[in-house]
């Protein structure tokens, strides 16, 4: 897609472990993305190199389906940095903002 850069991450002993599948820049973000096989969840390390991603202040999460990230890319940016669900905006006493439906989090 346009304005999208990724990198398809063959494991092996020559990469560092727990590096997401897919990495890359989507629309100016920082992004890992695990995929897994229908059912498998990532490993402890997988989890600790998404958590620094997003401590990073980018994008991380994994998944198990195509749909996950098809609807990730119809989406962007409105999506959450925390779990990558869909961002919704609420209106507040002194304005709007957007907050997540899946973990609740504000983000700006």
């Amino acid at each position: 897609q346009a304005g999208a850069y990724v990198e398809k991450n063959h494991g092996g002993s020559m990469q560092t472990s727990g590096r997401p599948d897919l990495t890359g820049c989507f629309r100016g973000a920082f992004f890992g993305l695990e995929v897994k096989v229908p059912g498998q969840k990532p490993t402890p390390l997988q989890h600790w190199v998404l958590d620094c991603i997003r401590a990073a202040g980018g994008y991380a999460g994994w998944t198990d389906n195509i749909e996950d990230v098809q609807r990730i890319v119809a989406h962007w940016p409105f999506i959450c940095k925390l779990c990558l669900g869909l961002l919704r905006q609420e209106e507040l006493l002194e304005g709007e903002a957007l907050r997540c439906e899946s973990c609740g989090a504000w983000q700006e």
